[in-house]
C-alpha cells in the first residue's frame, strides 16, 4: 500500500472519528435528560448521571487497551465498527428503555434513593463502555511506529473531543429545537451505522496477519528524551488521575461562574460543554504539531498542567478587578445587573457576546492547555512498543478517574463548604504542585522558575475575593447590595434596589429574577386566587418556593391546614435569615407556619413517588416558564391530574398556545382569570361577587395586613381581569396548535427565542 493510500485512509478514519465524538454528546446530552425523569433534575440524580457515564468510559477503555494489544490492525478497526453498530442498536432502544421501561414501567423504584445511582450505571454501562473502548482500538490500528504514537493518539484524542464539542453545540441551538429528544437520538444512530458501514469498507484494505509488535520496529523514542524526567508508570496513572480530577472540578465551577453571567438558559450547559471540549480537543491538535520537537515531554506536561490553572485564574481576576464603568465589563456588569434574559444589557451585548465571548474569553485558553498536555502526555509514557493500545487504556481510565472524584467531591462538597471561591483556591494550588514540580524539573534557572510558579499562584489565592465580594460582581452590584449563597444546584442572591423589579429587595437564581421582597403581586395572586375559587381548600402542594410569596398566598384562608412546598434549591431558603425575617413580616409569618412544609426535592419526582393527593396544586417556577421544561409536558399534567382530589384544582400560568392545548388535552375544565390558569377534572364554578366577598372579609384582611401586604391587586384582577371558561374540543384544539409539548419533545422549552434568531 502506497504512502498516500495510507494517508488518506488515515484521513478518513479520523474525520470518521470525529462524527463519532459528535454522536457521543448527543447521547450524553439525551441520555442525562431522559435519566433525569426518573432520578429527578436534583443535583444528586444529575452527579450519579454523568458519574455512572464517566465509569462506564473509564472501564472500555481500560479492557479495550488490554485487549487489543494481541490483536491484529485489522482486528482492531473491525471492532471499532462492531462497537459503533452496538452504539447505534442501544441508541435505537434508548428511549423506550430509558423512558419508557425505567421511568413509566419502574419509576416507582426512584423512592429509594440508593437504587438511583445503581440504575444510572448499569443502564449506561454498555453504550459508554463501548465509546470509551474506541481510543485505545482505533490507537492500535493507526499507530504503525513507536515515535508517531503520541502524534497519532493525540490526534486521535483531539479530533474526537472537537467532534463532541460540536455535537453539544449543534444538539443544543439545531437538533433539540427541530427534533426533539427522540429524534436527535436517533440521529445519533444514524451517524453510527454510518461510521460502522464505512470502517468496515476501510477495514478491508487493511492487512489481515499484522499482530503484535511486527508493525513496530522502529527503535525505541527513549534515546529522543533522554534528558527528560523518567517516572515509573504507575507514577503516571496517579499524575494522570490527579490531573483529571483538577480539570473536572474546574469545569464545574466554570459553570456554575458562566450559568450566572449568561443566565441560564436550557441551552448552557450544551453549550458551555460543547464551546469547552472544542478548545480541548484543539489544543490536543496543536499539541501533536509541537510534541515531535519536544526533548523533554514530562517537564513541558507538568508545565501545561500549571498554565492550565494560571489561565484560568487571569480571565477571572479581569472580570474581579477591572474597571466596572468602561469597555466590554461595563456592558457586561449592566447585564448582570438585571434579572430578566432579554433586557436593555442583553440589547447592548448581544447574543453572540453573551453565549460566545463571555465564556470563550473565560475558558478558552485553559481549555487549549488541557487539551495540549494530552500529546506531550502519550510521549512520556509510549516507551514500550508491545502495549501502546494498553496504556492509553489506562491513562484514559486513571483520568477519568479523577474525573469522577472531581464531580463527587467537587459538586457535592467542595462548593457547599468553600463555596466557588474556595473551590477556586484549591484548584489554584493544586494546579501549583504541577508548576512546583517542573521548576524542580529544570536543567537551568531552577530557583527562579520555582520561586515564580509559588509567587504567582500564592498571589492568585490571595487576589481571590471572598464569597460576597465574588459574587456580588456577577450581579452587577456593590458588596453591600448583594447577598449570595451556594449549594449543590448553583447561586441564589438578594439583591437591593433591584433593576426593571418591583419590591426593595430581588431574589435572583443562577442570575434570573425569582421573586422580589415585599411579595410580588404576580405570585400572591398565583398563590392565592385557586384557595379562593376553591369550596374546600384543604391540602395544597405548590411546586416552587422563590422567595415564599406563592405558599404564603395559599395560607391565606384558614381552611388550608396543610402547604407542602417542592423545592429544588436549598440557596433560596437559606437567604432568607433573621434580618430578612424582622425586614418582610411575610416571610417571618410563612416560616413560622405550622401548615408551611418545605421539601427539598424536584416536585415532578416528589408527585411521582408520594401518593399523598391534594385539593389545590400549583406550580410556579421560573418567571419564564419554558425555563420549566419537564413541568410543562402533557406526561407531567397527567401526573398532576393523578394526585389531586375529586374537584381539585390545577393552578398555572398558561402564555402559549402550544402550552393551552397541552394543558387542556389533559384537564377537559378551565377557568382562566386574567393571566393564571385553573385546571381541574370537573367544572370550576367562579362566583366573582362570592370571592371578593371572601378576599374583604377580616380573616384575609388580617393575614394580609399581618403580613404588611395589601389585597389591592388581587382584588383588581378579581373584579377587572377578563375572565373565560374552557371546555374546547379536540378539533379546537388542534387548532390552536399543531403539537403538544411532550416529554420528548418539549417544543416550547427547546424552541430558540432570541431576538438575533
Amino acid at each position: 500500500m502506497n504512502s498516500r493510500s495510507t494517508q488518506n485512509q488515515t484521513f478518513a478514519v479520523m474525520l470518521l472519528f470525529f462524527l463519532s465524538g459528535v454522536a457521543s454528546l448527543i447521547y450524553q446530552i439525551t441520555w442525562q435528560r431522559l435519566l433525569a425523569f426518573f432520578g429527578g433534575m436534583g443535583h444528586f440524580s444529575i452527579t450519579v448521571i454523568v458519574a455512572a457515564f464517566m465509569a462506564g468510559l473509564g472501564i472500555g477503555s481500560l479492557a479495550a487497551g488490554y485487549w487489543v494489544d494481541r490483536q491484529s490492525r485489522r482486528t482492531a478497526v473491525i471492532s471499532f465498527a462492531v462497537c459503533e453498530f452496538a452504539i447505534a442498536i442501544f441508541g435505537f432502544i434508548s428511549p423506550w428503555l430509558l423512558y419508557r421501561v425505567l421511568y413509566i414501567h419502574l419509576g416507582y423504584l426512584a423512592s429509594f434513593r440508593a437504587v438511583i445511582p445503581v440504575t444510572h450505571f448499569f443502564v449506561l454501562l454498555i453504550p459508554t463502555f463501548l465509546m470509551g473502548a474506541s481510543l485505545p482500538l482505533l490507537s492500535r490500528a493507526l499507530v504503525k511506529s513507536l515515535p508517531q504514537a503520541s502524534r497519532v493518539i493525540g490526534a486521535l484524542y483531539g479530533i474526537n473531543t472537537v467532534g463532541a464539542g460540536t455535537g453539544g453545540l449543534l444538539t443544543v441551538y439545531l437538533f433539540f429545537p427541530t427534533m426533539g429528544l427522540q429524534g436527535t437520538i436517533y440521529l445519533a444512530v444514524v451517524i453510527n451505522v454510518v461510521i460502522g458501514v464505512c470502517v468496515l469498507l476501510l477495514s478491508r484494505k487493511v492487512p489481515a496477519h499484522d499482530r503484535g509488535e511486527a508493525t513496530l520496529r522502529d527503535a525505541s523514542p527513549e534515546a529522543d528524551i533522554a534528558g527528560d524526567v523518567k517516572l515509573k508508570f504507575p507514577a503516571w496513572l496517579y499524575m494522570a488521575a490527579m490531573a483529571g480530577f483538577l480539570s473536572l472540578a474546574l469545569e464545574i465551577v466554570w459553570l456554575r461562574i458562566l450559568s450566572v453571567a449568561v443566565k441560564m438558559n436550557p441551552q448552557t450547559f450544551g453549550s458551555i460543554l460543547g464551546l469547552m471540549l472544542i478548545f480541548v480537543g484543539t489544543g490536543s491538535l496543536l499539541g501533536v504539531l509541537l510534541v515531535k520537537r519536544q526533548r523533554r515531554p514530562t517537564v513541558t506536561y507538568l508545565w501545561c498542567q500549571w498554565a492550565i490553572s494560571f489561565f484560568a485564574a487571569l480571565p477571572l481576576m479581569i472580570i474581579l478587578y477591572g474597571d466596572p464603568d468602561s469597555g466590554i465589563l461595563k456592558r457586561c456588569i449592566a447585564y448582570w445587573s438585571e434579572g430578566q434574559l432579554f433586557g436593555p444589557g442583553y440589547e447592548q451585548l448581544g447574543f453572540y457576546m453573551i453565549h460566545l465571548g463571555i465564556p470563550v474569553f473565560m475558558i478558552s485558553i485553559s481549555s487549549l492547555f488541557m487539551g495540549m498536555s494530552f500529546p506531550f502526555l502519550q510521549k512520556a509514557v509510549q516507551t514500550q512498543r508491545d502495549c501502546i493500545s494498553w496504556r492509553v487504556g489506562a491513562i484514559n481510565s486513571a483520568i477519568i478517574a479523577g474525573n469522577i472524584l472531581g464531580v463527587l467531591l467537587t459538586g457535592t462538597y467542595l462548593v457547599v463548604t468553600v463555596g466557588t471561591p474556595g473551590t477556586f483556591r484549591f484548584l489554584i494550588i493544586g494546579g501549583a504542585v504541577f508548576g512546583l514540580l517542573a521548576g524542580l524539573s529544570a536543567n537551568r534557572f531552577l530557583i527562579i522558575k520555582t520561586a515564580s510558579v509559588a509567587f504567582i499562584s500564592a498571589g492568585i489565592v490571595f487576589a481571590i475575593p471572598n464569597q460576597q465580594e465574588f459574587w456580588a460582581r456577577f450581579h452587577g452590584r456593590n458588596i453591600q447590595e448583594v447577598k449570595t449563597h451556594e449549594d449543590q444546584l448553583g447561586v441564589a442572591a438578594l439583591r437591593e434596589k433591584p433593576v426593571h423589579h418591583e419590591g426593595d429587595v430581588q431574589l435572583v437564581l443562577l442570575g434570573r429574577y425569582m421573586g422580589s421582597f415585599p411579595y410580588s403581586s404576580a405570585h400572591i395572586i398565583i398563590g392565592a386566587i385557586s384557595v379562593l375559587v376553591h369550596p374546600d381548600p384543604r391540602d395544597v402542594l405548590v411546586i416552587g418556593f422563590g422567595s415564599g410569596a406563592t405558599p404564603w398566598a395559599a395560607g391565606s384562608i384558614k381552611k388550608v391546614v396543610c402547604i407542602d412546598t417542592y423545592e429544588l434549591m436549598k440557596a433560596e431558603h437559606t437567604l432568607l435569615d433573621f434580618k430578612v425575617q424582622k425586614r418582610f413580616a411575610a416571610v417571618k409569618d410563612l416560616l413560622n407556619d405550622p401548615r408551611f412544609s418545605l421539601i427539598f426535592e424536584d416536585g415532578r419526582l416528589g408527585i411521582r413517588t408520594r401518593e399523598k393527593q391534594y385539593d389545590v396544586i400549583e406550580l410556579d417556577t421560573w418567571e419564564d416558564r419554558e425555563y420549566g421544561g419537564s413541568l410543562y409536558t402533557r406526561e407531567f399534567f397527567e401526573e398532576v391530574k393523578s394526585r389531586l382530589k375529586p374537584g381539585g384544582y390545577f393552578c398555572t400560568i398558561i402564555d402559549t398556545p402550544r402550552l393551552f392545548r397541552t394543558a387542556y388535552s389533559v384537564f377537559p375544565h378551565g377557568v382562566q382569570i386574567g393571566f393564571v390558569s385553573l385546571l381541574s377534572n370537573d367544572p370550576i364554578p367562579f362566583d366573582r361577587k362570592k370571592i371578593l366577598q371572601l378576599i374583604r372579609s377580616g380573616e384575609v384582611q388580617n393575614y394580609f395586613r399581618k403580613g404588611d401586604l395589601s389585597t389591592a391587586e388581587l382584588e383588581r384582577i378579581v373584579t377587572r381581569g377578563q375572565m373565560r371558561r374552557f371546555n374546547p374540543s379536540l378539533q379546537e384544539l388542534e387548532k390552536i396548535s399543531p403539537n403538544l409539548n411532550t416529554d420528548l419533545f418539549p417544543h416550547d422549552e427547546l424552541r430558540l427565542r432570541y431576538p438575533e434568531f
